[in-house]
């Protein structure tokens, strides 16, 4: 089939941005490539970029009947892929403001503003107004506590800059929104997974939600409560594929 003129500045483009950024560490790299053109956003959302057992466990959105919280959205690659791949709809739970700038940017980008609502909300045990202590104010960062100032190792976050922002636990924020109620959550917060989930216990308990993916580092006693915790919840791990995976996904007994 012959391409058309578009298609083809648009494959083009995409391949000069990817040859250009290979020497970029990953996070930047994601982050030049999502903030791109409209035209080659369909070349550029792509799984090789993303982590393989995240974007493994988003394929069990692909009925298209479910709702996905991104908790922990970043930028946005994960809610990008999954509204974009499987025609779902998402909200995407952001907090750092460059980091919410650039999600909404994406989204708008990709045409994707039907399917995906970015909130700038940390979600947390409590509902509550804090701080947001940020390692880096740049979109796209990670290791960010919010109300906490040690990361999920233990280790001190070296905070650059303190932004107010609005926390609310899983369980107030379902009673006073009534929102979309997910199938499927991803949880990647550096730090304050076993809080959000304890926040979350009536929601997460609740059959509809079908399988529930978080990052997992820290000590061992860090990863034993949150095993314990989606247990509790009538959760059960899924097994590894490799070891170096950070994410592990649960699904419903």
């Amino acid at each position: 089939m012959k391409m058309s003129g578009s298609r083809f500045y648009g494959s083009f483009l995409a391949s000069v941005v990817n040859l250009s950024t290979l020497s970029f560490g990953v996070h930047k790299r994601r982050r030049i490539l999502l903030q791109v053109d409209s035209r080659i956003q369909d070349h550029l959302i792509r799984p090789e970029f993303y982590e393989a057992e995240t974007i493994e466990w988003l394929h069990g959105l692909s009925d298209g009947s479910h709702v996905l919280w991104d908790i922990g959205a970043n930028i946005g690659a994960y809610s990008l892929y999954a509204a974009k791949r499987f025609d779902c709809q998402v909200i995407a739970f952001e907090p750092a403001a460059a980091s919410y700038e650039a999600l909404n940017k994406n989204i708008r980008a990709s045409g994707l503003e039907n399917r995906i609502t970015a909130l700038p909300v940390a979600l947390c045990a409590t509902t509550k107004i804090d701080h947001l202590n940020m390692g880096s104010f740049d979109a796209g960062s990670a290791m960010h506590g919010f109300g906490v100032h040690v990361d999920q190792f233990g280790s001190a976050i070296t905070t650059k800059f303190r932004q107010g922002a609005v926390g609310f636990s899983i369980d107030d924020f379902v009673r006073i929104f009534r929102p979309p109620l997910p199938g499927y959550i991803k949880i990647d917060v550096d730090g304050l997974e076993p809080e959000i989930i304890r926040g979350g216990r009536e929601t997460l308990s609740a059959p509809n939600v079908r399988s529930v993916i978080m990052e997992m580092e820290g000590s061992e006693a860090r990863l034993s409560e949150l095993f314990e915790l989606m247990a509790s919840l009538g959760f059960v791990a899924r097994a590894k594929r490799k070891d170096e995976h950070r994410n592990v996904a649960f699904d419903r007994r």
